[in-house]
């Protein structure tokens, strides 16, 4: 399961999706149309080692800041085109996937330090989101409660139909 918050890169700051779960790093950016200015996703791989970073299934272009165990900034990849294998040249256990040209902007650097805090939660509790949890879960009820009687006619019909081969 994702988890959310910021990270925090010299005087910039990113939303960040933290992923630690292999299938959840596995599926990235990929198929994805965009991503947010200002938004990111931080890979975690467990442990210190050579990355490879995929782009292969990518829509667009971003960013790859490599991070060792410290949060210390090991590599930064600039403009990373879809459809490439990569790999980072120097260990590390973070990754961030961020817009192309935001590294830049940011003035990101080896050696800079990076703050993380991260929650479980993507947004904080409000009623709207609560309402829209209620009006989809009652979407997805609608054709059950229409349906029911439909397939219990159905159902007792075809049983009364054994029920009369049987006697």
């Amino acid at each position: 399961m994702a988890e959310y918050g910021t990270i925090i890169i010299g005087q910039n700051t990113w939303q960040v999706t933290y992923l630690d779960d292999p299938i959840a790093m596995h599926q990235g950016l990929s198929g994805v149309q965009s991503l947010e200015p200002g938004s990111s996703v931080l890979f975690n791989l467990g442990a210190p080692t050579t990355i490879q970073v995929t782009t292969e299934e990518m829509l667009f272009a971003l960013d790859i800041v490599f991070f060792d165990s410290n949060f210390l900034v090991t590599e930064v990849l600039s403009n990373v085109q879809p459809g490439l294998l990569l790999s980072s040249a120097f260990i590390a256990q973070y990754f961030l996937e961020i817009n192309a040209g935001e590294a830049v902007a940011a003035n990101i650097n080896i050696g800079d330090q990076a703050a993380i805090n991260i929650t479980s939660s993507p947004v904080p509790y409000s009623p709207s989101s609560h309402l829209m949890a209620v009006l989809q879960w009652q979407a997805l009820m609608l054709p059950a409660i229409v349906m029911a009687p439909a397939i219990i006619n159905a159902a007792t019909g075809a049983f009364k139909a054994v029920k009369g081969k049987e006697d």
